[in-house]
């Protein structure tokens, strides 16, 4: 019979964890394609997006420095 010892148990859960790390949390399919076209004037940029099931009213726009979300 083996005895079991804590750093065995640790071992097995780091292989655990290395295993959810090697595989990608979200498969390119399911990632939505999203078309967009993207215009700049003088003083703003324009975007328009086809976002398949989306209402407008329910889009929310973040700008915050550089970024945008």
């Amino acid at each position: 019979m083996k005895k079991l010892s804590l750093t065995d148990q640790m071992n097995d859960l780091e292989d655990v964890v290395r295993g959810f790390m090697r595989r990608p949390f979200i498969v390119d399919s399911q990632i939505p394609e999203i078309r967009m076209d993207v215009r700049e004037d003088d003083d703003a940029y324009t975007i328009q997006a086809e976002i398949p099931g989306a209402k407008k009213e329910d889009m929310k726009i973040d700008v915050d420095e550089n970024y945008v979300s």
